[in-house]
């Protein structure tokens, strides 16, 4: 029997090549069209039911969200990001997966940045932000190519199941798991 698709994506994930700077400038663009999304969104009527329903509201000793301010929880600022992405539904749209695969990557790489650089002595450069970034799209691009339209007419939306996938992928490459941690993370 052969490796299982996590053990696939485990190594990958593992892998600490870099990008082609092509890739790289790409990725910049899709970030920053990202981060605007959020800032835009967090001032939507959806990120302020969802903040208050969580009772998410925190210090400037929490983790910040850009455009709206704390929240407690690291789980809490990646739903507040995720959520304010997407909000306007101006985000990026990727054909493979089909949906918008940004959202959920930069929310939870933003959220595990904060917590690697306030309580670990690893602080994630912007390179290893990126590079973890293009791994997230990567395996957003892959899974969702496998599943393409079958998923959704089964009533699933992507950025919920395969969003999910690639933010934990794109973290796991973020955190510098080896191939299996990358697996556990992924499974």
């Amino acid at each position: 029997m052969g490796p299982t698709s996590a053990e696939y994506l485990a190594v990958y994930l593992a892998d600490t090549r870099h990008p082609p700077r092509e890739v790289v400038n790409q990725a910049k663009l899709h970030i920053a069209d990202t981060m605007a999304c959020i800032y835009a969104g967090t001032g939507t009527d959806a990120v302020r039911i969802l903040a208050d329903a969580n009772k998410w509201s925190g210090t400037t000793a929490d983790v910040p969200v850009p455009g709206w301010g704390h929240a407690k929880t690291i789980d809490g600022a990646a739903q507040l990001l995720g959520t304010a992405a997407h909000a306007h539904d101006f985000d990026d749209k990727s054909y493979l997966m089909p949906g918008h695969p940004s959202a959920p990557i930069v929310a939870a790489l933003w959220a595990t940045t904060f917590e690697l650089a306030t309580h670990s002595a690893h602080a994630p450069s912007g390179l290893n932000f990126l590079h973890a970034y293009i791994k997230g799209i990567e395996v957003a691009g892959k899974v969702g190519a496998l599943i393409a339209d079958d998923h959704t007419d089964q009533g699933w939306h992507n950025i919920s199941t395969v969003g999910l996938l690639a933010a934990a992928a794109a973290c796991a490459a973020l955190r510098g798991l080896d191939s299996h941690l990358s697996e556990r993370t992924l499974a």
